[in-house]
């Protein structure tokens, strides 16, 4: 599980490459990959973002825009919400390629 620092009502970029066991790079060509983040487990969805993808680079950008995040805090400086990363290759293989805790902070310079 990874961990990831998101400040609210700001872009935050996630680039990941996504690698065989040998550490090569698997071409991705025809894949999708979605990121998706929930206040727990079991809630509801509260961001629902595809991917880029870069195919033999086998490269997976993740862009959040500060409306996905504006919204998610009340009046708390921080909060954690999960999230999951998942792929589906173009033989329709579906993996999760990553998955952990998002700590959600409260952008200070906001308006």
């Amino acid at each position: 599980m990874t961990r990831l620092t998101i400040t609210a009502d700001n872009h935050y970029t996630l680039n990941m490459v996504y690698k065989d066991e040998s550490g090569y790079a698997i071409n991705l060509d025809g894949a999708t990959a979605k990121f998706v983040m929930r206040r727990s487990m079991y809630s509801p969805v509260l961001i629902n973002r595809s991917a880029t993808i870069t195919g033999e680079a086998g490269g997976i950008t993740i862009e959040l825009v500060p409306a996905d995040t504006i919204d998610l805090l009340d009046n708390v400086i921080e909060e954690q919400f999960v999230y999951g990363i998942s792929l589906v290759q173009a033989d329709g293989t579906k993996t999760i390629i990553a998955s952990g805790e998002v700590s959600l902070q409260q952008n200070i310079a906001r308006d």
